[in-house]
């Protein structure tokens, strides 16, 4: 799906040609990294495997949200599998055991994550971010490109790749409360 369709990327950049275009592509899906990391947000739905210590808990929680599907849970061994028809999984990622016995010791868990439907705050704060990566990329002179002002050259370079107006877009990130 990618978090910005490559023609919106292009509209943004004022770039018309087709010759940029496995150049850009790459920095899409480049960016979905920091905003992921950012928003503590799956963004592009994929498949996670995940080895949790369950020790017979009916109910805990999954790392990677939002959760849209749980596939299979399976022993470390691969001795037990278990029937995840009889769990339910709630797209926080808190799973419970609702029939069955409940896991015990350390279960592969295989789901699906990731949103299926970008809202618009994140699409725009990708493409500020994109705009940005972009611009210091390839302009000469770098820096002060448009997308960055005086006041993100003042901050540590560890926030260079999401500038302030992209932060401003994406949001405050989920909390972790488990």
């Amino acid at each position: 799906m990618g978090i910005v369709a490559l023609a919106d990327a292009k509209a943004r950049l004022q770039i018309t040609t087709s010759q940029e275009d496995a150049d850009l592509s790459a920095f899409i899906e480049a960016i979905a990294t920091p905003v992921e990391l950012h928003l503590k947000t799956i963004i592009d739905p994929r498949t996670i495997e995940e080895d949790l210590d369950l020790c017979g808990r009916p109910r805990f929680w999954l790392t990677n949200t939002p959760v849209i599907s749980l596939t299979s849970a399976v022993s470390l061994d691969g001795s037990v599998t278990y029937d995840v028809t009889r769990w339910k999984v709630a797209p926080s990622g808190l799973v419970r055991v609702v029939s069955g016995g409940a896991p015990t010791g350390t279960v592969t868990l295989t789901y699906r994550a990731g949103l299926a439907v970008i809202p618009g705050n994140i699409r725009e704060g990708a493409l500020v971010i994109l705009q940005h990566v972009w611009e210091t990329q390839r302009r000469p002179g770098g820096l002060l490109s448009g997308v960055v002002g005086v006041e993100e050259i003042r901050r540590s370079l560890s926030s260079f790749t999401i500038p302030a107006k992209a932060r401003e877009w994406l949001g405050e990130p989920r909390m972790l409360v488990r």
